[in-house]
């Protein structure tokens, strides 16, 4: 267990020190600090505004830095071979994958922790449609700036890392400024202290941590696809899980409700199915390439070939559309397949809601704009939604690493 805690501990600080982990940050509260501003003159709906597009922001640039920092954490020490330093003492591979999970996890944590608190800082700026809470939006801005300039004296003067000790002013500015934000009354042309303390929202400090189950699932399986697979690909990938599983819901219901003859008209397109195939031999030359026996081949050429594919096969759907070809009749074979399709729609259906991880059930935002509270027992079933998705990636991560070649850079 030692073992563990030591390799986490250095895997979090290599992370912490990297500069992209402290640019997306920060981009993230910048970001969150203009949605007041933003959302003046919408017709009493500044609320709904505020919290949408700042967890919205937290989601995206979360899911965003768990692909750069399992990619850090992971891929890049397998491939250049530092992992084998570690993996030549007596620390089993299990192990290996659960200490980077577990400084993965706190990153994200902290991340999510420090967007969740601009967030609750934005909803309490917004006091109103024609007006803002001037003094606190302002602070929100100064904290970046102030970190930044702490840690550059501090880099001038001390030789000190920058990224480190802006990461540090980061959290200690922020916390303070929260503080205060929760304690002064809410803004109205003044601080009337007779009101008390200011109102805080803990319906949006929930969603905030159905946000981090999120989060922390995508975690998990950039970390698993890292074990085998460079940045751009686990980008790649991660980003058809996330909007895969935005609309997973929609689609496996509507799927359950498509009549035979929608299923045969459905067979005109049957190229379609290619795509699947075309992006597996790409994600599968890709990882391949560096082993070709031709050395004059160009990666580009994968590239451009793979766009020629998924380009043919649209460019083929859009033309048939246009000439409705959906509308004629098909034949014995296609409507036998059809039939085959329609008869286990609801098995599909069931197996790909059980596969495919459902983003939706932690968006719950507009549950509260309408005034109503989210159950805690509905967070605590999500947890454990989010925390089997978490396991269910650690196998799948131990189980690709065990194939892997460390040190293929060398």
């Amino acid at each position: 267990m030692q073992s563990i805690l030591a390799i986490s501990k250095i895997s979090f600080f290599e992370i912490l020190r990297q500069p992209v982990f402290l640019l997306i940050l920060i981009t993230g509260l910048v970001l969150i600090s203009l949605q007041p501003s933003l959302a003046l003159f919408v017709f009493r709906g500044q609320e709904k505004l505020v919290i949408d597009s700042s967890l919205a922001t937290t989601l995206t640039l979360g899911w965003g830095l768990a692909v750069l920092v399992a990619s850090q954490a992971i891929y890049y020490e397998l491939k250049s071979g530092t992992a084998l330093m570690i993996l030549a003492k007596p620390i089993s591979s299990s192990s290996f994958i659960l200490a980077k999970l577990i400084s993965v996890t706190s990153i994200l944590i902290l991340f999510v922790w420090l967007c969740g608190l601009y967030t609750l800082m934005a909803l309490r700026v917004a006091t109103d449609q024609f007006r803002i809470d001037p003094y606190i939006n302002t602070c929100m801005f100064l904290v970046p700036i102030l970190s930044i300039f702490y840690g550059a004296i501090r880099n001038y003067l001390s030789k000190k890392s920058f990224v480190d000790h802006t990461f540090y002013a980061l959290i200690l500015l922020t916390h303070l400024i929260a503080i205060v934000s929760f304690i002064l009354p809410e803004w109205n042309n003044g601080y009337n202290f007779d009101k008390g303390m200011g109102k805080f929202h803990p319906g949006v400090f929930k969603e905030i941590i159905l946000i981090l189950f999120a989060v922390l699932g995508l975690g998990s399986l950039a970390m698993a696809l890292s074990t085998r697979f460079s940045m751009v690909v686990n980008f790649i990938v991660c980003a058809h899980v996330f909007m895969i599983g935005l609309m997973a819901e929609f689609f496996f219901t509507k799927l359950r409700e498509i009549p035979l003859a929608e299923f045969e008209a459905a067979t005109h397109f049957w190229y379609y199915l290619l795509l699947p195939l075309a992006i597996f031999f790409w994600i599968f030359t890709n990882k391949k390439f560096a082993e070709r026996t031709n050395s004059k081949a160009k990666s580009s050429l994968v590239q451009i070939c793979f766009l020629m594919i998924v380009m043919t096969i649209l460019t083929k759907g859009f033309r048939d559309l246009d000439q409705q070809i959906q509308l004629t009749e098909v034949g014995v074979i296609a409507k036998w397949f059809a039939l085959q399709f329609y008869e286990v729609r609801d098995f599909v259906a069931w197996l790909g809601e059980a596969i495919i991880p459902n983003w939706q059930h932690f968006w719950q935002v507009d549950v509260i704009t309408k005034g109503k509270t989210i159950p805690s027992l509905y967070i605590f079933n999500c947890g454990i939604y989010a925390i089997t998705y978490v396991l269910l990636f650690y196998l799948l991560a131990v189980l690709m690493f065990e194939s892997s070649e460390v040190g293929t850079n060398n």
